[in-house]
């Protein structure tokens, strides 16, 4: 099966929660952003990586605004269930922006990033926003090339940030249009699907029968 969750700010013992406790061996968890566990390097932290390798299940995230990009960057690429991704482990990958991924019969568009990089000088892992607006207009291209060969047709849509018109169901502050939200905002009008999945705002929150804000929730997607 897959299940969907959202950010982990590095915190390996939401692993142990009961929510997670419900995945199997070869089940596969998709996380909305902001996975954490590559942020310094360091031997504690490569030790902690290890150990979500033990796990049965495949782990598979996409970027949210608080990552270091340029660790990330320097795991391998490689192919994986029908797009690219970076293997930080036997069953730990990035998902790329604008990749579209079969998991379990079903298409799963995979974009990562969000409003807080593009508007921020730069982040605290020294990276600037010209760097993250590069990243993005590559994604984005890459997202159209995909999504064009696709039929503008997936079943799930898994991001870190969410378009304008969703935003504007939540209680959180307007920082004005970002290139990952407009685009967000022109796949949302052009391309059917089934349900999306958004972890930025920390919420667990069901918007619309389309569209659901995921943090600690552990949310299984039929078979």
């Amino acid at each position: 099966m897959v299940f969907v969750s959202g950010d982990l700010h590095g915190d390996r013992q939401r692993f142990f929660e009961p929510g997670f406790r419900k995945l199997r061996k070869n089940d596969c968890l998709l996380i909305c952003g902001d996975f954490g566990f590559v942020w310094d390097g360091s031997p504690a932290e490569r030790k902690v990586l290890n150990s979500l390798s033990k796990f049965k299940y495949k782990i598979m995230f996409v970027e949210g605004t608080h990552e270091n990009f340029e660790l990330l960057n320097a795991f391998p690429s490689e192919d994986f269930c029908g797009g690219k991704v970076r293997a930080l482990s036997k069953n730990v990958y990035q998902m790329l922006r604008g990749e579209i991924y079969q998991i379990e019969g079903k298409k799963f568009f995979a974009f990562g990033g969000g409003h807080t990089l593009d508007s921020e000088a730069a982040d605290n892992t020294g990276r600037g926003a010209g760097q993250e607006s590069e990243l993005t207009q590559a994604g984005i291209s890459r997202a159209r090339e995909n999504l064009e060969r696709a039929g503008w047709t997936v079943d799930y849509i898994i991001s870190h940030d969410i378009t304008s018109r969703i935003r504007g169901f939540l209680d959180v502050q307007d920082e004005g249009f970002t290139l990952v939200e407009n685009f967000l905002d022109e796949v949302s009008k052009k391309c059917s699907f089934k349900r999306w999945f958004f972890g930025c705002y920390h919420i667990d929150k069901v918007i619309s029968p389309l569209y659901t804000a995921v943090f600690k929730n552990v949310i299984p997607l039929d078979k």
